[in-house]
């Protein structure tokens, strides 16, 4: 089944002030309500999910502990950052080996998985490997030399979602290729990779944790409505339009992108994505004190974050760059259920490698200084 593209058009307006606080009396009222709602639907791309075909959703589990990709690696007693690696043969090399024909895939793999066994027979043992698939990593090897043969590689770009990068803003995804080049260089293998619910994570996070939070707030909401900030009863106006089954939806939905990250997992190391699709929006003194609705904002914070949320895979971000106003861009690294160890190393070799480093903006706010003013 082949999925949707995900729809652009208009979007709901950027609210504040006087006219958030009009909309959000007005949300109380028929049609208002269901225009509106209708529009926030399709830009957090909820409606989109919940249209997609029921071949994507699977039956909802008993519980949501992660799904394991593969067998959990055998660590020693002390984890000391590793060194950093002598210069070998990058994914680059091989790359222009095997278009000149110097080398193939099913060479490189036999060669490997010989030397890996031969160096776990020796005293003391060194496992390079912590999980062997001989049968699995003969296929794959053989699919991609016929691919080169046939002069239609799938490219150079650790489990990297492309589609992902380049749905980002263009800096973000530039900043996020050019970190993963440094890696590359020393010796991390890039794989391009694509996961098919990628694209509706928002959808199905703002509908599982949108509505949770909505009826986490059921006495928040009786009692203390007005306490609650504009912004915050918007939404909350917005998700009294939901019926009960589009939780349900959403949940079988959820169900998938586990299956499908854990698919992934078997064949990588990590996922490597953006932490947003775009930098931080720009707000206002006025917006900050009074609350402010950025529906397009929203879902471009989320869209790859919401990932982690729903699967429980361990993640972690660096900062591998700058956007608009010197604002910090995030690569996020995604790894196996209970396999932060790994996350952790990748995040290390970034420091270390000097793609990821804290850079200071060029703007900045103090919120003290705004809820003293308020």
């Amino acid at each position: 089944m082949t999925l949707p593209k995900r729809r652009k058009a208009s979007h709901a307006p950027r609210l504040s002030g006087a006219s958030l606080s009009s909309v959000v009396s007005m949300m109380a009222f028929e049609p208002f309500r269901r225009v509106l709602s209708g529009q926030i639907r399709k830009d957090l791309q909820i409606e989109g999910a919940l249209k997609l075909d029921t071949s994507f959703r699977s039956p909802m589990p008993l519980d949501y502990r992660p799904v394991r990709a593969k067998p959990p690696r055998r660590l020693g007693g002390v984890l000391d950052l590793p060194s950093k690696p002598k210069p070998i043969p990058s994914s680059r090399t091989w790359t222009d080996r095997y278009a000149s024909g110097q080398a193939t895939p099913v060479e490189v793999v036999e060669s490997a998985l010989s030397s890996a066994r031969a160096m776990a027979d020796e005293s003391p043992a060194m496992g390079c490997f912590t999980y062997l698939d001989d049968e699995g990593s003969m296929r794959d090897a053989k699919a991609s030399a016929e691919r080169w043969a046939a002069g239609n590689p799938l490219g150079p770009l650790d489990g990297v979602l492309q589609s992902e990068i380049d749905a980002a803003d263009p800096k973000v995804g530039k900043a996020c290729r050019e970190a993963l080049s440094e890696i590359e260089r020393d010796g991390a293998e890039l794989v391009d990779l694509s996961l098919e619910l990628a694209a509706f994570a928002s959808g199905i996070g703002f509908a599982v944790i949108g509505l949770e939070t909505y009826a986490e707030l059921a006495e928040q909401r009786r009692i203390g409505w007005r306490d609650l900030g504009t912004d915050t009863r918007l939404m909350m106006r917005f998700f009294e339009t939901f019926a009960p089954g589009d939780y349900i939806e959403a949940e079988c939905l959820r169900a998938t992108l586990r299956q499908q990250c854990a698919d992934l997992l078997r064949r990588v190391d990590v996922l490597a994505l953006p932490t947003t699709a775009s930098v931080a929006p720009k707000v206002t003194e006025r917006e900050f004190r009074s609350g402010f609705s950025d529906v397009s904002a929203l879902e471009a914070a989320c869209r790859f974050t919401f990932m982690g949320n729903l699967t429980g895979l361990p993640c972690g971000q660096a900062p591998v760059g700058s956007g608009e106003d010197g604002l910090p861009v995030g690569l996020q690294i995604v790894g196996d259920a209970f396999d932060e160890g790994c996350v952790l190393a990748v995040l290390a070799h970034l420091e270390r490698a000097g793609a990821a480093q804290a850079r200071q903006p060029r703007v900045s706010a103090n919120p003290l200084k705004f809820r003293q003013a308020s």
